[in-house]
């Protein structure tokens, strides 16, 4: 679970550890069809559907989220194929967003607190902000080797 919360924080930022830009992955065009999932809504479309003339302009945020989600995909079928896991290969990416939003709900609000989460919900949003945190230090960590490397 812990990979997929990475997976997510990771996936905002370009190579060069410099966070992308929002309006372009955040955002969806205009008459974006917003549809990335085949009608059983456990597989993403082709991606040369996504670039379909017939669909539209090209859009950056479905572009974003299926790339997000294909690597979620490869994770959840990596952890089937290993552990003999029954689950839906959206199972992780999907804990994986709950767990940043009651992290996120519980840190900026207050709500709900944390001695009112279930057992399940706590360790989900305590794995989502123990993920975060990590992601911060190795982000810290990159970007001071880079202003090193720049300094030379």
């Amino acid at each position: 679970m812990a990979q997929a919360v990475k997976i997510i924080l990771r996936a905002d930022y370009d190579g060069k550890f410099e966070p992308l830009n929002p309006w372009t992955v955040g955002y969806h065009l205009y008459e974006c069809e917003r549809a990335i999932w085949c009608d059983d809504g456990l597989t993403l479309v082709d991606f040369r559907e996504l670039i379909e003339p017939e669909r539209g302009p090209k859009c950056g945020a479905c572009d974003h989220e299926w790339n997000l989600w294909e690597k979620l995909l490869k994770l959840g079928k990596a952890k089937q194929d290993g552990e003999g896991d029954d689950h839906p290969a959206t199972f992780y990416g999907d804990m994986a967003y709950r767990g940043l939003s009651l992290e996120n709900k519980v840190l900026t609000f207050g709500y709900p607190k944390v001695e009112d989460l279930d057992g399940f919900d706590f360790d989900l949003a305590q794995l989502a902000y123990t993920a975060r945190k990590q992601f911060e230090v190795y982000l810290a960590i990159e970007r001071q080797k880079k202003a090193e490397r720049e300094s030379q």
